[in-house]
């Protein structure tokens, strides 16, 4: 889905190093000096106990908590800022130490839901795990909501769904909004003033710390999922082309179609059907939802927090 954010915090990665004290860090829990600790130890010599290390459960919590098996990886530890201030000490401290040790690497995670391993974390050196800024919050106009770049969608949709507004994100519950928002690409014709400020960054010119999301206004809207026995493929598909053709464009419909297979069941067509006006079965997917037989169907006026989470129980964690 397309989304418009105006405006967006970001920190500076600056040359101005943070000076650390020369005196032997604290003992702390986790990994030695020789195992490329040292950004860690000085980090936790800063925070405290927002650095986990691999033998605290808060720790195995924020590895397992990926949506993906693949992108979980061991960093030597993770660091979870709660404010600009942690992220800005975080920034300084890794710049300062930039080269120091064999594992010296750094990762951002805001949700965890990419697939592949690196995106959102480190086999080794820090992760930093910007989860614990999830605060959402309104402008007294009610057109703004600003989110911390550790929100998820659902955190985002529940919070603001009891004023009746929305704002145009992910379907998918536990996907966060910075790997979600800016994967952009900027040249010099389009978005020429981040291409201009990117020059010379190395790709690291700062951590993202806050969203400022235009809101719509959306109340119960008509939506859910229908399944069909594989035998009705040869409709879905002429029903599919139908609902493309530009003569039958409706900008509140969206059609998600997926064919696959469920050990235990076969293959079976799943349509996520949603019209964003409290509508029952418009015309515009009248020739999907006619389709029989049908093997189950949870279509119903609801709210964007409620179709999310419905999106999310239907995507086990993937155990690869």
């Amino acid at each position: 889905m397309h989304f418009r954010s105006r405006f967006f915090s970001l920190l500076g990665l600056s040359t101005v190093l943070l000076q650390l004290t020369a005196a032997a860090p604290p003992a702390l829990p986790g990994p030695s000096n020789s195992d490329g600790s040292v950004q860690c130890l000085a980090l936790s010599a800063l925070l405290g106990d927002k650095v986990l290390y691999p033998n605290g459960s808060m720790y195995m919590s924020s590895v397992q908590s990926y949506w993906f098996q693949e992108a979980r990886l061991s960093p030597s530890c993770i660091v979870r800022p709660t404010s600009s201030s942690d992220v800005s000490t975080i920034v300084r401290t890794l710049a300062k130490l930039r080269g120091v040790g064999p594992n010296n690497t750094f990762a951002i995670r805001s949700g965890g839901h990419t697939p592949f391993a690196g995106a959102a974390g480190t086999a080794q050196g820090v992760t930093v795990d910007l989860g614990a800024m999830n605060q959402v919050s309104v402008s007294a106009d009610r057109k703004i909501a600003s989110v911390g770049s550790g929100s998820t969608w659902s955190d985002i949709y529940s919070q603001i769904q009891p004023m009746t507004l929305s704002a145009v994100g992910g379907r998918v519950a536990p996907i966060g909004v910075g790997g979600f928002i800016i994967g952009v690409e900027a040249s010099a014709q389009s978005k020429s003033d981040l291409f201009a400020a990117l020059k010379g960054g190395s790709n690291n010119f700062g951590i993202v710390t806050r969203f400022d999301l235009q809101t719509v206004s959306m109340g119960n809207f008509w939506g859910g999922s229908i399944y069909y026995p594989s035998t009705t493929i040869p409709q879905q598909l002429s029903a599919f082309n139908n609902f493309m053709q530009l003569a039958n464009f409706d900008p509140n419909a969206e059609l998600v179609q997926a064919i696959g297979y469920i050990s235990g069941v076969g293959s079976l067509v799943s349509n996520g059907i949603y019209y964003t006006k409290p509508i029952f079965n418009p015309p515009v997917f009248q020739p999907i939802t006619d389709i029989q037989p049908q093997l189950g169907s949870s279509m119903r006026l609801s709210t964007v927090s409620d179709f999310v989470t419905e999106t999310e129980q239907s995507q086990a964690i993937n155990p690869r």
